[in-house]
């Protein structure tokens, strides 16, 4: 793996891959930002990282530059980690990898990850992402996803994760997908759906609905009370913002009661949309409320 600069190389128990990736399929943050908080929790061990130089335009995924104590600058490439957990309680190691969706050679880059598949024996991987939808953030945060496993598939149902539907353009997730299933590896994939009206704010709500399930599909047990207090924070900080812009409240109110006309019916919930609507003020709104709370100032 000439792409792969290890630090270690482990010897791993019938691993499964978790995978997350920034960029398109990563809406509002949620998905990299529940997976980095399962690895938080587990205290996993970064083993590598995939080189960037070959799999990003530089001037459209930029390296990033950091203040070190105020003085030393630190310059921060796209990020291609890869972790290990070793499970006690499952009899099972699990791999990790939280990336960046490349710009450039993506069947290099997903040989990269065929190639880790068949150095570790992977035979299972659930990849997880997060998608922009037609949905109020007043609701319980709806997650979607699938599993070439029928038992998985299964589960999944009990876990009130809805079929993925969707079609058209696809991201990185989906052609990672694809080449785990080409190794014959059972792949399950768990969309959070993030509200259309809120694509940049980060979603810890939508985060803590994917951990439940992921947690539960794989029979993992961490500490989610941090991530669910983060949730709660953010649904009250939201709903203040939302308050304060009639058009989005209104907007909202129209989403609410397309969800009650829906939980009668059995149709595609990706395909219908209630229209554009300008952002704009309710960001400017969210991102002056969210810097007061940091501040500890009062609106």
């Amino acid at each position: 793996m000439e792409h792969v600069h290890f630090t270690e190389r482990p010897v791993l128990r019938d691993p499964i891959l978790i995978a997350a990736f920034a960029g398109w399929n990563d809406a509002a943050g949620a998905a990299t930002f529940a997976v980095r908080y399962l690895l938080r929790q587990w205290s996993a061990r970064r083993f590598g990282s995939i080189d960037p130089e070959d799999f990003y335009l530089f001037t459209e995924t930029r390296p990033t530059v950091q203040l070190i104590d105020g003085q030393e600058r630190e310059l921060e490439w796209p990020s291609n980690e890869l972790y290990y957990h070793r499970d006690a309680l499952s009899g099972r190691d699990f791999i990790a990898l939280v990336g960046v969706e490349p710009n450039l050679k993506w069947r290099t880059y997903c040989g990269i990850i065929q190639d880790l598949v068949r150095e570790h024996k992977v035979t299972a991987a659930v990849t997880v992402g997060s998608m922009l939808n037609d949905v109020p953030h007043t609701t319980p945060a709806r997650v979607v996803g699938y599993s070439t496993d029928p038992a998985l598939s299964e589960k999944l149902r009990r876990l009130n994760v809805q079929a993925a539907s969707y079609e058209g353009p696809t991201g990185i997730v989906s052609v990672v997908n694809n080449t785990l299933r080409a190794e014959g590896v059972s792949v399950s994939s768990l969309w959070g759906n993030v509200p259309r009206y809120l694509p940049a704010i980060p979603s810890p709500k939508v985060s803590a609905a994917l951990l439940r399930r992921l947690t539960a599909l794989l029979e993992i047990i961490i500490d989610l009370t941090e991530i669910e207090a983060l949730a709660i924070t953010y649904d009250t900080n939201i709903a203040e913002a939302v308050a304060r812009n009639p058009d989005v409240a209104a907007y909202v109110r129209r989403l609410e009661d397309r969800e009650r006309e829906l939980a009668t019916e059995d149709q595609d919930r990706h395909s219908r949309s209630l229209g554009p609507l300008s952002t704009n003020a309710l960001m400017r709104e969210l991102e002056e409320f969210l810097k007061r709370q940091r501040q500890g100032d009062q609106p």
